[in-house]
Formats: C-alpha cells, sequence, structure tokens
C-alpha cells in the first residue's frame, strides 16, 4: 500500500488562529513535504499523477489517498 500525497488547498488550524497560532512539529513553512507543483490541481489528476509516479518508481499496485499539506 502506497500513500499518495494530496494538496486540497486547506488551512491548518494551527497557523491561521482556528486551534492555535506558529504551526506545530510537522510541517515546515510549506507544508509536511510539500508539493508545490501540485497547488491548484485536481485532486484526480493529483491521484492520477501519484499512482503513474508510484508505479514506476515502486511497481506499486495498492494506493491510499492522503491530504497532506496543512492538513
Amino acid at each position: 500500500m502506497y500513500g499518495i500525497p494530496l494538496d486540497g488547498g486547506f488551512t491548518c488550524p494551527n497557523r491561521d488562529g482556528l486551534r492555535g497560532y506558529g504551526g506545530c512539529n510537522f510541517c515546515d513553512a510549506a507544508g509536511s513535504a510539500a508539493h508545490p507543483e501540485q497547488r491548484g490541481t485536481r485532486i484526480r489528476e493529483q491521484m492520477r499523477r501519484g499512482m503513474r509516479w508510484m508505479r514506476a518508481r515502486f511497481g506499486a499496485r495498492k494506493f491510499i489517498a492522503y491530504f497532506q499539506a496543512f492538513t
């Protein structure tokens, strides 16, 4: 099972003041393992690209989607 990181364009409750300020230990300034080239790309397209890359690189056959940056 291979995880496909997705960028949903969300905010972080530890950055936007909803829960806290200044972020947390898990994300850098751009978000944990952020993929800036994916910002603004539709979720389905991000999944397609991620699955294609994981198949080619690791021979992956099963995938799980997860929202990455600031989630």
